[in-house]
Order: structure tokens, then C-alpha cells, then sequence
């Protein structure tokens, strides 16, 4: 089987990868300003409750300025996209013992924090905790800006040594990305705090600050990736991801990284259930009268509580579901080049498996499953019920694209995608399934209630991470390595 196995190459182009993202951030940001459009100065006409939903969904999920929705997703994902270039460079200089290593590393876990946060939104408690400290005639309106300075001017001296080894360009591509991130994230909040505090939050001139405060962030953090990715290819003539044995050399600039399904699996699955424990520590009664322990303690319960959205558990959720897609993706990309004809159904699922990732944070299922259900109470709901046959022709098409696909599968043991697949929607659309009808009948604060979310949710995280381990499995029986270069790929 080995000798059959191909090494698969994807080329990377920094430059078009960085527009890419520019390009979907910019989208983004121009639907964000549609929708502040529509609700300052209208220009629409609604002729019912049904169209006054689509409009708040459509300004709600692409408003820069909430969360929990699709531009919080795009941001956490440009993070977690940096997060992993900076792992992938500091996994070579560990295998190269490289004297840097560690603040490679420690770069990978700042982005990946930073990504976490994104979602969580963690650094907004913050300014409970630090609610009697000075506002400085507005300046430090939001509080949290100060334990944000406090952890920048500790980074900043953490990296001094390591910026000061880099090169000319990457001297200057590094702070001046971080410039603009933190220029959006801390500079802006200085801004639009000041302004927020003298005039207030709901008019146009806010609304514009915080625009371009997150613009100035993504523009940052796509510069970050940007750097990364030519740091990678200026060093490593090529990076592989293998699932076999690796010997690298500290002299070889081609890096290979193994991953191992089964470990990879293990410790997936150890982070979920250690999720799914603190949520349930969480929810024990406690007293305290110390306001700082106060803090942390609901901070710890909502951070982890698994039945929260904006939280670090939805955070975990949505990952994992980004590993899957990647998974998809890379194997539907081996698939092209073999020229399957098995590609698109491969692409077909990654496209899914993104949504899901998407939906996890933005929750634009549960919002449409909401609207059907309150649909026949809606005045002129009558007139949408085609709705009900339109989702449900989705669903079941949905079904049938999942059965079509094990059905053509070529994996073994190809019996367990299927019923990976059901585990995670079990516990994905409980609110729709069985907590849901549980809570009407007999409320959610009884401790039933409680313990059938988290098996639901602990359902779920089985079903995400046996599908991990089937697409990692899968992707080692095709090809021996995968390769991402800079250089120009040749036939096959």
C-alpha cells in the first residue's frame, strides 16, 4: 500500500493568500456598513415580522461591532490561521534547536489566546473587575484597557530579544503589523471609549470609529499571516505534514511534521471532557464575600459552561469544527489531483463542515429553526409557510448527501462516518431535540436539565472527534506526505 502512496504539494503564494483574506475582510466590513445603513437611515420597506427578521439577522451577524456572529467568526479565524503559522515555525526550530524556539512558540500561544478571545470575549469582564479604576475623562472608559496595556508591556519585553535576531524586513513587517492590530484593538477602544462617554453609542459617528477600529485590526493581523507565510518560505523550502515516522535534521529546510490520529484524537478528546467537567464544577453554589475571588469564580462558570454561547466551550467547539474542515479540504485537494471523481463530494463536505464551524459562533440555524417555530404566531406568518417544506427539502437533502456519501466512501471502517455524523447533530440541535423539549415541560433549572445538556454536549465532542480520527486516518492511507512550497510544482 505504502509504494502506492503519492507526496501531494500545495503551493503557497503569500502574496494572493493575504489578498484573499483582505478581500473577504473587506466584504465583511462594507456588509457591516449596509446594514448601519439600513438602521439609521432605512430606505427599506418591511411588510412584516418575517421580513423585520431577515433584516435584524442580516445587521446583526455582519455588524463589526457584536458578537457571536459571522464577522466574530472571520476575526477568530484569521487569528487561529496566525496562531498556526507561528506552531508550524516554531515546530521547525525545535527540531532545529533553534535559540529562538521558545518565542516562537510562546508567539503561537499569544494568537491562539487572542483567537480564543475573540469568541469568549474574556477581556471585556475584565472591566468589572477593574470597574474603579480611572477613566481618565473617558480615555479608559472600557476598564479592561488596563490589564491589556499591563499584558502588551509584558509581551513587548518578553520579545525584545527575540526582535532584535530577526532580519531587516521582518524587523520592520513584524511591528508594523502588530502596530496596527493593537492600534485597532487598544488605540481605537482609547477613541471610540472617549466619544462613547461624552455622546453615547447609538449614532453614526461611533458607529464609524468602530469600523475603523476593526479595520485597522484586520488589516494587522492579515499583514501577521502575510509575514509568517513569507518567513516560512524565505526559510523552508518546503513543510510537511506526514502521519509516518520523521527524522529532521537541524540542517534540511524541509521541515515535516507528524501527526499522529490516534494522540491527536486522545487529546481532542481529554480537552472536551475536561470542558464538559469545569462546566459542571461551574455549576456548584458557592459564597464568597471577596469581590476579586467573586469575579473569578463566575468568570470560571461562564467561561466553561457548556449550555453558554460566547464562551471558551462554544470557542473549543467551533476549533475543532475548523480542524474537520481543514481535514476535508486537504483530503478533497489530494482528491483534485488525483482527479477523482470523488473531488467534489470531498469539497461538498469541507464546504458543510465550515458552515457548522461558522454556526457554532453566529447561530444562524438555531435563529431560522426559532422563526419557523414562532412563524404561525407571526401576523402574516401564513403567507412564509412554504418555509416549512423549503427546510425540510434542505434537511432531507442535507441526509442525503451524508448517506450518498458513506455509501461511495473508500475508507475503512467507513460504517463509523455515518454515525459520527449523528452523534454531533444529536448533540449540536439539542435546543431543537431533546434538552429543548425538556425545558418546555419542565423548565431549565431543574438538575436534569443540567446533566442532559452535558451529555448531549459531551455526545457532541464524540462525534467531532471521531470524525477528526477518520479523516486523519484517512488522509495517511492516500498519500505519504503533504507538502506546502514556494516553488513552482511540477507534473505529477
Amino acid at each position: 500500500m505504502d509504494e502506492l502512496k503519492i507526496q501531494h504539494a500545495i503551493k503557497i503564494k503569500p502574496t494572493r493568500i493575504a489578498l484573499s483574506l483582505l478581500s473577504v475582510s473587506l466584504v465583511i466590513m462594507l456588509l457591516s456598513l449596509l446594514g448601519q445603513r439600513f438602521r439609521f437611515f432605512g430606505g427599506y420597506s418591511i411588510s412584516g415580522p418575517v421580513q423585520e427578521y431577515f433584516l435584524d439577522t442580516f445587521i446583526f451577524e455582519f455588524f463589526i461591532n457584536n458578537e457571536g456572529n459571522i464577522a466574530t467568526f472571520w476575526n477568530t479565524l484569521l487569528l487561529i490561521i496566525t496562531s498556526a503559522l507561528a506552531f508550524v515555525i516554531a515546530s521547525a526550530k525545535f527540531s532545529q534547536k533553534d535559540k529562538y524556539r521558545f518565542e516562537w512558540l510562546l508567539l503561537g500561544l499569544v494568537f491562539l489566546y487572542l483567537s480564543m478571545d475573540e469568541s469568549a470575549i474574556i477581556h471585556e469582564k475584565f472591566s468589572i473587575l477593574l470597574k474603579n479604576m480611572p477613566d481618565v475623562n473617558g480615555w479608559a472608559h472600557y476598564k479592561w484597557i488596563y490589564a491589556g496595556a499591563a499584558a502588551v508591556l509584558l509581551l513587548m519585553v518578553m520579545f525584545i530579544r527575540f526582535y532584535l535576531h530577526l532580519d531587516l524586513r521582518n524587523k520592520i513587517l513584524f511591528p508594523v503589523a502588530m502596530s496596527l492590530y493593537l492600534g485597532g484593538a487598544f488605540g481605537g477602544e482609547l477613541f471610540s471609549g472617549h466619544y462613547a462617554q461624552a455622546n453615547g453609542t447609538k449614532n453614526i459617528v461611533y458607529m464609524l470609529m468602530t469600523h475603523g477600529e476593526e479595520l485597522g485590526e484586520h488589516i494587522g493581523i492579515i499583514l501577521m499571516i502575510f509575514t509568517l507565510l513569507t518567513y516560512l518560505v524565505r526559510n523552508y523550502s518546503k513543510i510537511g505534514l506526514t502521519t509516518r515516522s520523521v527524522n529532521n535534521t537541524a540542517e534540511d529546510s524541509h521541515h515535516i511534521i507528524k501527526i499522529d490520529p490516534a494522540k491527536s484524537i486522545i487529546v481532542f478528546f481529554s480537552v472536551s471532557l475536561t470542558i464538559v467537567i469545569f462546566s459542571l464544577l461551574g455549576q456548584r453554589e458557592y459564597y464568597t464575600g471577596n469581590p476579586t475571588e467573586k469575579f473569578f469564580r463566575e468568570l470560571f462558570t461562564t467561561e466553561f459552561f457548556v449550555n453558554n454561547s460566547e464562551n471558551i466551550a462554544t470557542y473549543w467547539n467551533m476549533l475543532l469544527l475548523t480542524i474537520m474542515s481543514v481535514s476535508a479540504f486537504a483530503i478533497a485537494s489530494i482528491k483534485r489531483v488525483q482527479k477523482s471523481k470523488y473531488k467534489h463530494e470531498w469539497l461538498g463536505l469541507g464546504i458543510m463542515f465550515s458552515y457548522f464551524a461558522m454556526d457554532e459562533l453566529s447561530g444562524v440555524t438555531h435563529r431560522f429553526a426559532k422563526l419557523l417555530k414562532d412563524l404561525p404566531t407571526m401576523e402574516g406568518g401564513f403567507l412564509y409557510n412554504w418555509f416549512y417544506p423549503v427546510a425540510a427539502v434542505i434537511i432531507i437533502l442535507v441526509l442525503v448527501f451524508f448517506i450518498w456519501f458513506t455509501l461511495r466512501l473508500d475508507m475503512q471502517k467507513k460504517y463509523l462516518f455515518p454515525i459520527s455524523i449523528v452523534l454531533y447533530a444529536m448533540g449540536a440541535f439539542r435546543a431543537e431535540l431533546f434538552s429543548g423539549r425538556y425545558a418546555e415541560m419542565y423548565g431549565t433549572t431543574t438538575t436534569s436539565y443540567l446533566y442532559l445538556t452535558h451529555v448531549e454536549e459531551f455526545v457532541e465532542y464524540i462525534g467531532i472527534t471521531l470524525m477528526i480520527y477518520l479523516l486523519f486516518t484517512y488522509f495517511s492511507t492516500l498519500v505519504s506526505e503533504i507538502e506546502f512550497t514556494s516553488q513552482e510544482l511540477g507534473p505529477k
